[in-house]
């Protein structure tokens, strides 16, 4: 059984006469003035009418989804920032020898200081770009076999998602 949402205007040019059979009517409320709207649709109904109201499970579909988002990206950020951790670390100890010659022959505790910062940002600045890189298309991928097959609903570049991950590494 298949869903088709629509405008009631656009029900109406497809079904033409035959729309009259039909007994199920989904309306989909925009959240300001929701409730008013809700009660006026109530009131039209009789009592050989059944009155469904979807709103709190859809709020409750939401909440989860919100939730589960949340717990993804705070997984991702965590392993991101562990990531980033773990490569300075390996590089730093791996080249221990390198830094003591260099201190030897008169770099500054600073000037090493400077050069494993400007080090730590290219990893997070190339970890950063190539997650977008390799991300942005598999997230387009993921949503377009989940959503877009099924509804027709517009993909959006997940900005603020990636501003978090970016932020944090």
């Amino acid at each position: 059984k298949e869903n088709f949402i629509c405008t009631e205007d656009g029900f109406m040019r497809l079904m033409g006469d035959e729309a009259s059979g039909y007994t199920i009517y989904d309306i989909q409320l925009e959240e300001a003035g929701e409730e008013d709207a809700a009660q006026a649709v109530k009131a039209l109904t009789d009592d050989t009418m059944t009155f469904s109201d979807r709103r709190q499970s859809n709020r409750e579909t939401r909440a989860v989804y919100w939730i589960f988002a949340f717990f993804v990206y705070v997984v991702i950020a965590l392993i991101t920032v562990c990531g980033i951790m773990n490569s300075m670390n390996l590089s730093i100890n791996s080249r221990m020898t390198r830094y003591g010659i260099m201190r030897a022959v008169g770099m500054s505790g600073r000037q090493l200081y400077r050069m494993i910062y400007a080090e730590s940002l290219t990893y997070a600045f190339l970890g950063a770009a190539a997650g977008c890189l390799l991300g942005v298309p598999l997230h387009y991928g993921l949503y377009h076999m989940a959503i877009l097959i099924r509804w027709d609903a517009q993909w959006k570049v997940p900005a603020l998602q990636l501003g978090v991950i970016v932020s944090l590494s």
